[in-house]
């Protein structure tokens, strides 16, 4: 009937199809709707917009997404996910770090936001810390080919990694 669900699978497509932004643009639009949902739903459709925006290459445009799902819900860890993605694209590292450390403290994480803030880390000189971060990433998902660049960084960077991922819990 072309309620909010039938346009969320129509930008599911787009997004599929190579149109990030229209995607972005219908995502936004639906979060919009009286027939969207509650405000968690809301603030999920503007959180993947703002991820949409991101594959578009447009972070000011995925950052005022992300405003507008947290004014809906701040208090909700998974946006913040989506805010360390956002504010990786913009290389502000230490919000890097404040939104994982925030996401984590709920337990929401992932092998990408634990790379996210081990790149911040670094980028920063806490290599230990990143080390620590690229190992975690890797405990979720040991091909992540993020996470082994990073591990690649901190080595040339005179890191001797192996010894974290040896004492890394099983």
């Amino acid at each position: 009937g072309g309620g909010a669900e039938a346009r969320h699978c129509l930008s599911v497509a787009d997004l599929k199809a190579g149109f990030p932004k229209l995607a972005a643009l219908r995502l936004e639009e639906i979060a919009q709707r009286k027939d969207a949902g509650d405000d968690y739903v809301r603030a999920r459709l503007l959180s993947q917009a703002a991820q949409a925006w991101l594959v578009a290459e447009e972070p000011a445009y995925a950052e005022a997404a992300l405003d507008q799902a947290l004014a809906l819900v701040p208090d909700s860890p998974e946006l913040y996910l989506t805010a360390a993605k956002v504010y990786g694209a913009q290389r502000r590292w230490q919000d890097v770090i404040n939104a994982v450390n925030t996401a984590e403290e709920d337990g929401f994480v992932s092998a990408e936001t634990f790379v996210l803030r081990g790149r911040a880390r670094y980028e920063f000189g806490a290599y230990e810390n990143a080390a620590n971060d690229v190992v975690a990433a890797l405990s979720l998902d040991p091909k992540f080919i993020d996470a082994l660049v990073l591990r690649g960084d901190l080595a040339q960077a005179g890191m001797k990694i192996d010894v974290f991922l040896e004492s890394a819990p099983r």
